[in-house]
């Protein structure tokens, strides 16, 4: 197998530096340790690329790249992460450090009030038995007694 690998390794280092702007790179892993094949790509292309802190898994990855660029992509979807450009070269990264939080306030435009979505609270639960059997509850916040307290009212089709 480490035979497999240094051959697969002399292959693309030989297709690397025969690259021009017409020319493709092979890529050809075979159950390579990632840190492996990022190191073989890293001396034939003289790019840096990082990878995330213990994490090595095997790759099989049998593709054509126009480019160094596009070459770290298909090797970094080969592991589960994502390319990052940096100055000196490349960084591979987990997928979930990408993603973020989108907040958005939900409300009436005339409301004064958010209503808070995400938080849980049991002060109505003792109530729920009032719309246990209505179809489609349709709950609203508000001050529907207009003694100055948020109120909740809830309605819906009572399937009847």
């Amino acid at each position: 197998m480490r035979k497999t690998k240094l051959l697969i390794a002399v292959f693309l280092g030989l297709v690397c530096s025969k690259v021009s702007a017409s020319e493709t790179i092979q890529l050809a892993f075979e159950q390579t340790p990632l840190a492996e094949a990022v190191s073989f790509f890293s001396e034939t292309s003289g790019l840096d690329v990082s990878i995330p802190e213990g994490f090595n898994p095997s790759i099989t990855i049998h593709q054509i790249a126009d480019d160094y660029r596009q070459a770290i992509e298909k090797i970094a979807v080969a592991a589960g992460l994502i390319a990052i450009d940096v100055p000196t070269g490349f960084e591979l990264r987990n997928r979930a450090e990408r993603f973020g939080v989108l907040v958005i306030d939900l409300k009436h435009r005339e409301a004064e009030q958010v209503l808070n979505l995400v938080e849980r609270t049991t002060n109505f639960g003792a109530m729920a038995f009032a719309w246990t059997n209505v179809v489609s509850p349709a709950p609203a916040l508000g001050d529907w007694s207009g003694d100055g307290v948020d109120d909740l009212a809830v309605g819906g089709g009572t399937g009847g």
